[in-house]
């Protein structure tokens, strides 16, 4: 019988039974999932379970009878078992357990192609339509940020214990992070197209009060759109930088610390070349020039990124003025799976050696090609 099957004859007993002792009712016997999975601890999660929810339990018992197996009757695993259960919600303990099992399989290079993944978070989605099963912390919260700004860590999630997202808020603002734009896939996968998350994603940070960083002018967010395209979350950002110095090479000493466009291109080591009113970005890190087209489109290496600068110059009397607009646009895939390195190659650091192929101009096309 297959999983779709298990799961299918599960919920129709559940749904026919009201009662409190739903488990009773379920066959323990022949080659299913659930007939693997001892009865106490079914007895024991299920009290804290909704009827929608006990269908997950056909995919947990697998990992429960691979992980413990006959070892569960020794009092050292039976006692450990039997105290998480009663500290934590039953839920979220197999949740855990589940999650931990499949990541043992996972990599960044080689996803893990399971049906049974797919369901498990098919459910965990249909109870819920404003959380997530976060694929930095492995728990259900809210991607909602906490409203307590502080002026010296002001990116920080009261629900997520695992995620820091202040880098990310420093290439995109405040109100983007990545459990946002993974509930904004969720709502859209259940048919539901999430307008109301993508202008919460999409809304510029602005900060009351003394700037965090003194030369937070020279990377001005000026506007940020999140589209979904072809089930593929895309972000399109532009940044304006006024610069004004007297000698006029400077300015890219000045600007060359401050391209916030993706881990790849870090700030501190990405240098431009320029080329008349174009500027042309060298991946600094990895030692390698970026491929360009002739209308000075460049490409991060590692990423699914695409950038493209123009310099305006300005001379007054023996003050040289110029404004540096960068255009970036930027491809996050799918975001199903906490493995899938469309999406997990915008959070590596510069010591990936991973590379992505992708057709110059693609992403731009993609995003600037579609309707709102």
């Amino acid at each position: 019988m297959t999983l779709q099957k298990i799961f299918l004859q599960v919920s129709r007993k559940i749904r026919a039974r009201q009662g409190q002792d739903i488990l009773s009712h379920l066959e323990f016997t022949g080659n299913g999932f659930l007939c693997s999975l001892p009865s106490d601890i079914l007895h024991i999660i299920a009290g804290y379970l909704s009827p929608s929810s006990l269908a997950i339990l056909t995919l947990c018992s697998k990992v429960i009878r691979y992980k413990l197996g006959a070892r569960y009757h020794k009092e050292d695993i039976k006692d450990t078992i039997e105290h998480c259960a009663d500290k934590c919600p039953p839920l979220q303990y197999f949740l855990k357990m589940y999650w931990t099992y499949q990541q043992m399989y996972w990599s960044s290079r080689l996803p893990p192609k399971l049906p049974e993944f797919k369901i498990f978070l098919y459910l965990l989605a249909r109870d819920s339509s404003s959380q997530i099963f976060c694929f930095r912390c492995g728990k259900i919260h809210s991607p909602n940020r906490s409203d307590q700004i502080n002026l010296w860590w002001p990116w920080s999630w009261k629900n997520c214990g695992s995620f820091d997202g202040s880098l990310m808020q420093i290439y995109y603002g405040r109100h983007f992070h990545f459990e946002g734009a993974q509930l904004a896939m969720q709502q859209y996968r259940r048919g539901t197209y999430p307008r109301k998350q993508l202008k919460k994603l999409s809304k510029i940070s602005v900060f009351i009060g003394k700037p965090l960083l003194s030369d937070s002018e020279l990377r001005k967010l000026c506007s940020l759109q999140v589209r979904i395209i072809s089930n593929r979350l895309y972000v399109k950002t532009v940044r304006k930088r006024d610069c004004t110095t007297e000698a006029s090479n400077s300015i890219f000493d000045t600007i060359y610390r401050r391209l916030y466009i993706c881990p790849h291109l870090m700030e501190h080591q990405c240098s431009i070349i320029d080329t008349a009113n174009f500027g042309i970005l060298q991946d600094g890190p990895h030692i390698e020039k970026l491929q360009t087209d002739d209308t000075a489109l460049s490409r991060c290496s590692h990423c699914f990124t695409e950038v493209h600068m123009k310099i305006f110059k300005i001379k007054k009397r023996y003050v040289s003025s110029r404004t540096v607009i960068v255009t970036i646009w930027q491809d996050f895939g799918t975001l199903s799976h906490p493995a899938d390195p469309d999406w997990y190659s915008h959070l590596d650091t510069i010591t990936s050696s991973a590379l992505v192929q992708f057709p110059l101009g693609s992403i731009r096309k993609t995003f600037e090609s579609a309707s709102e």
